[in-house]
């Protein structure tokens, strides 16, 4: 019976020992050491957010633009249609590759079409992107795939540049 009590006291003060503000106090910090880098990637990887604005030049002169982010990366897509004559669409997949919230740089491909009264192509290539507050500004240099209108038989490759106002909610 001795041996039951004195292995029930022995329990007990493993217990106690457990429960000292010391050693919780150590394995609370232990624990938020433990999750902290888990929680700082869930903050800054998880960001879903929406853009919109508008932009000047490719794929025709004025183009309304909206896209959607899941931090690092986004889909866009920017165009307009006025008539039969003058018309533009343009999908692109970005990738952030720096940058915080004011300034920020990121990478993508770019596919569309584009038509004003003497052509009209699909075309696909690489570009840069540049954020400065709402400030947009995208360049790169696209292959044309097909003409279905006008004559590209000595300029293979055409510019892509935008330029203008783009809000993100965020």
């Amino acid at each position: 019976m001795t041996s039951v009590i004195a292995h029930g006291t022995e329990r007990t003060s493993r217990v106690k020992s457990l429960l000292h503000p010391a050693f919780s106090m150590q394995a609370a910090a232990l624990v938020l050491l433990l999750l902290y880098p888990c929680t700082a990637r869930a903050e800054n990887e998880s960001r879903l957010y929406p853009e919109a604005g508008i932009v000047f030049l490719t794929p025709a002169f004025i183009n309304a633009l909206a896209g959607i982010w899941y931090e690092p990366v986004g889909i866009r897509i920017s165009g307009m249609y006025s008539d039969k004559e003058r018309k533009g669409i343009q999908v692109n997949s970005v990738i952030r590759l720096g940058g915080r919230n004011k300034v920020r740089h990121c990478a993508g491909i770019a596919a569309g079409l584009s038509g004003d009264p003497g052509c009209e192509y699909y075309y696909a290539g690489p570009v840069y992107d540049l954020y400065y507050g709402n400030f947009f500004l995208e360049a790169g240099i696209s292959k044309i795939l097909h003409v279905i209108r006008g004559d590209f038989s000595d300029l293979p490759f055409w510019v892509i540049l935008q330029a203008g106002y783009v809000h993100r909610f965020r």
